[in-house]
């Protein structure tokens, strides 16, 4: 057998073993549906996350057992886990034969306000869209109202997803149109003047108070992290968020307890990217020749900014704990300062010592900073 008709066999084993694989998947994508069907007689939900976590990490065990590239074992496996909860979700759709309650999303256009339409519409609630912004648009997908009044008056939950400044005005308007059989669900993330207002109101309708601890492209088939503030009973309230959220984690506090929270974890976020974007702004393109570190960093600042200029003004200047939260920061920076002036390196070591106690750091930190790099660079 010459070079060429070893050639042509080795095509046609190929395009035998690649039949193989399809023929593999379809059984497999076959077996995702009778596992959703199954799920939804459970009230289950599709996406489940521990399993995932073990699927992947088979995976990786088994590439190196096959000497394939983790990072192509793990870009297949999403792209066929993604395929079969897409094709299970179309399968289910044909059992929901029972219409779920009407949500009326108040700020509809905005990136959080388009979530949780997506959230809803796809957990079987019929929803509906008020927005000063929304345009009419032909055979939508989702009712749009011309006024808040007709959103109150036809929906059953009403999600309020406007800006911090006016939630209060809007939760005030809403009660105007509301009954004690509607539920008013408002997601702003500064508590305290907002919850103060709804505890004022709570004999007269439901009222829940809860923060979105993501972003708006957060995967909606998967369970997400929230903050509960009590407006009157945290017991029932935690009830009702399951039944609209299930399998989603969620962290209860107070207002003040989630505010002094976020002046950290969201204000002083903003502040430290905003900062370093300020920064690179004589030297253009350092992204072009950057390492691991600032790699990520660019990323995160790039990620932030996603968020319009109004919501990362509002977030540094709304939150009256910020101030405190800066001024602690501002003292560090300028010890740091000082010491770097001075070129005085035992206080500097001192100091990173100090930090790597406080968070712990070790080669877990180090590696799981690669995978997130590694992962970034195959998309």
């Amino acid at each position: 057998m010459d070079d060429k008709e070893k050639l042509q066999k080795s095509r046609e084993s190929i395009e035998a073993i690649t039949f193989e694989i399809l023929d593999l998947l379809s059984q497999r994508l076959e077996l995702g549906r009778e596992i959703a069907v199954l799920k939804n007689n459970l009230n289950m939900p599709l996406v489940d996350p521990v399993q995932e976590r073990k699927l992947f990490k088979s995976i990786q065990k088994e590439s190196e057992s096959l000497n394939l590239n983790k990072n192509f074992s793990k870009k297949l496996l999403k792209l066929i886990i993604e395929e079969t909860i897409s094709r299970e979700q179309d399968h289910l759709k044909q059992f929901r034969t029972k219409q779920k309650k009407t949500v009326g999303i108040i700020g509809a256009s905005g990136n959080m306000g388009k979530w949780f339409t997506e959230y809803f519409s796809e957990n079987g609630y019929s929803v509906g869209l008020y927005s000063r912004k929304l345009k009419k648009k032909k055979n939508p997908k989702s009712k749009i109202f011309k006024s808040i009044r007709d959103c109150v008056i036809h929906s059953d939950i009403i999600v309020i997803s406007v800006p911090i400044e006016t939630t209060n005005e809007i939760i005030d308007e809403v009660v105007k149109y509301s009954n004690n059989t509607k539920l008013v669900i408002e997601i702003s993330s500064m508590k305290k003047q907002i919850v103060s207002n709804m505890k004022k109101l709570s004999n007269k309708l439901q009222l829940m108070s809860i923060h979105p601890l993501f972003g708006p492209g957060a995967n909606i088939f998967k369970p997400q992290k929230f903050i509960l503030v009590p407006i009157k009973s945290s017991q029932s309230e935690k009830k009702l968020f399951s039944s609209l959220f299930p399998n989603s984690k969620l962290v209860v506090c107070s207002a003040t307890q989630h505010d002094k929270s976020m002046a950290y974890v969201i204000s002083l976020v903003y502040f430290l990217n905003l900062s370093f974007v300020l920064s690179l702004e004589k030297i253009p393109n350092l992204k072009d020749i950057s390492g691991t570190s600032f790699t990520i960093q660019y990323l995160l600042a790039s990620g932030i900014f996603h968020d319009s200029p109004e919501v990362i003004s509002s977030l540094q200047i709304s939150n009256e704990q910020f101030s405190d939260v800066l001024e602690d920061f501002m003292t560090n920076i300028n010890s740091i300062e000082r010491i770097i002036s001075e070129h005085d390196s035992d206080e500097f070591i001192k100091i990173i010592k100090k930090a790597k106690k406080q968070i712990l750091s070790n080669k877990k930190s180090y590696d799981d900073l690669y995978q997130l790099v590694n992962s970034i660079d195959s998309l």
